[in-house]
């Protein structure tokens, strides 16, 4: 949930949980059922994207996917298991960081640019800018069932200041 416009900006299946019983084999939780008809096409579920985003426009905010890029995936888990991706990109943005992020670590690459040692003798660099691309994300099986969505339209960028 985005705080500051009260739009979902996620929603996902939370995994299922296991563990180990007292003889050492191991217990998991129940799977959720996920419909696998097959009753839909790619074309028609990216008509079940277009109108879940739409129908939805209090929850989501007021998206113009006439704005943004549409690409498409799907992924065929055999035995009929078909999920497909929508991902519909906006236009990639510059953004400054306040604060910088700030990355330490002995892997950093001695020689760049700005590189500076913290007090633990550790090599960091700050980033100020970054370039980053609103996307909002679909998925849904070839049922028609919606498996998550993401949107970040609002999401890094709505959190930084735009430049």
């Amino acid at each position: 949930m985005n705080s500051v416009t009260n739009h979902i900006i996620k929603v996902e299946e939370t995994p299922g949980t296991w563990g180990y019983k007292a003889d050492g084999s191991r217990w998991f939780s129940d799977q959720k059922q996920y419909d696998y008809s097959g009753k839909y096409s790619q074309a028609v579920v990216e008509q079940l994207g277009r109108n879940f985003i739409t129908k939805h426009s209090v929850a989501l905010g007021n998206i113009d996917l006439s704005k943004l890029t549409l690409e498409t995936g799907k992924k065929d888990g055999g035995s009929g298991r078909v999920n497909y991706f929508l991902i519909w990109k906006g236009e990639a943005r510059t953004v400054h960081l306040d604060p910088p992020t700030e990355t330490c670590s002995e892997d950093l690459d001695k020689n760049a640019p700005a590189l500076y040692l913290n007090d633990n003798g550790v090599p960091c660099i700050k980033v100020y800018e970054s370039t980053e691309q609103p996307s909002l994300s679909v998925a849904f099986t070839n049922g028609g069932q919606l498996i998550n969505f993401s949107n970040e339209l609002e999401g890094p960028i709505a959190r930084a200041r735009m430049r």
